[in-house]
């Protein structure tokens, strides 16, 4: 979720047994889909 933007991105779904590991992958590329986000918010 992306208050400044006013906007959420789903971008993964997960089962129990790699919940952890999804929760990593986004936390590690938060700052790339933020700027995803933003490209598609322009196009818009």
């Amino acid at each position: 979720m992306y208050d400044d933007l006013l906007a959420v991105l789903v971008v993964a779904v997960s089962g129990k047994k790699n919940q952890q590991a999804t929760i990593n992958h986004i936390i590690d590329n938060f700052y790339e889909y933020k700027e995803y986000l933003e490209k598609l918010l322009r196009e818009d």
